[in-house]
């Protein structure tokens, strides 16, 4: 522990004047067996005052040890508490198509760190064109809160993060599944596999928190989920009954009103890909 070079040295003296207290306590002691013993080997007809241990030794022992409690509350106050814990958010990712890995705390106290969102922003970039753009902290949050609330131990895999618009294009034109105005365009979409989360609970406790749009697409490698941070919506379709057991299942991401609104109904039920 740091501390500043006034109380330093106040705590030099303060341990000097201890083990002065200490070793005075110690020689007090001694002090009063001695006498104690010579008392034993006098003449029983002495007076029973002769026997008695030397009544300073005593004193001074108790003075002693009141001084030493008063010096030891002396220096807790003077030793500065434990700083807290920083708050942190922390993205592990790894991406699938460039091999590339990425540890970094992002926010911190209630910060964004700007050097850690360019690490981000690059990592996220669209590999196809080598193109980057900034990704919304929205989204960013939305992943590392999933992350968390999942219990996930593993690194995120990334499919897509940023998608550029001649990438976008491209990717209609051979037949992807990919909206004219995606949400990836704008930095604002992620595609993401947790390795140890079962991809139906990540879709499931992203639907539950309506930060935004919700993809679904278990088949290929593993499958995926779209997560953004545009309009509440989700896709594929799903119906009333497997909405409601889905918010039922996941009670945990949403404040109590929310909940009792997803009780009755939940604005999920609107579905239009924009992935």
């Amino acid at each position: 522990m740091k501390l500043a070079p006034g109380t330093a040295l106040v705590k030099v003296v303060l341990l000097a004047l201890a083990a002065w207290i200490f070793f005075n306590l110690t020689h007090s002691e001694m002090s009063r067996k001695a006498d104690l013993s010579e008392g034993r080997e006098t003449d029983r007809r002495s007076s029973p005052a002769g026997k008695a241990a030397n009544p300073r030794s005593s004193d001074r022992a108790d003075i002693l040890g009141r001084l030493a409690a008063d010096l030891s509350e002396l220096m807790r106050r003077l030793t500065p508490p434990e700083p807290p814990e920083p708050e942190t958010r922390r993205l592990r990712l790894y991406n699938l198509h460039t091999g590339e890995s990425l540890s970094v705390v992002y926010w911190r106290n209630g910060r964004y760190m700007p050097s850690a969102l360019a690490q981000l922003d690059y990592f996220l970039r669209d590999w196809r064109t080598n193109t980057v753009a900034s990704m919304s902290l929205e989204t960013l949050d939305l992943l590392w809160e999933l992350h968390r609330e999942l219990g996930s131990k593993q690194p995120i895999n990334v499919i897509s993060g940023f998608r550029s618009a001649q990438t976008n294009a491209l990717l209609k034109r051979i037949g992807s599944h990919v909206a004219v105005e995606s949400e990836h365009v704008r930095g604002r979409a992620i595609d993401v596999q947790f390795p140890d989360v079962p991809l139906k609970l990540l879709r499931d406790r992203a639907l539950v928190h309506q930060a935004g749009g919700v993809g679904y697409y278990p088949a290929g490698s593993g499958g995926f989920v779209h997560i953004d941070s545009g309009r509440v919506r989700h896709w594929p379709g799903m119906s009333r009954a497997e909405l409601a057991q889905v918010f039922l299942e996941n009670p945990g991401a949403l404040e109590p009103g929310r909940r009792r609104a997803a009780n009755r109904w939940s604005p999920l039920a609107g579905c239009c890909s924009n992935h």
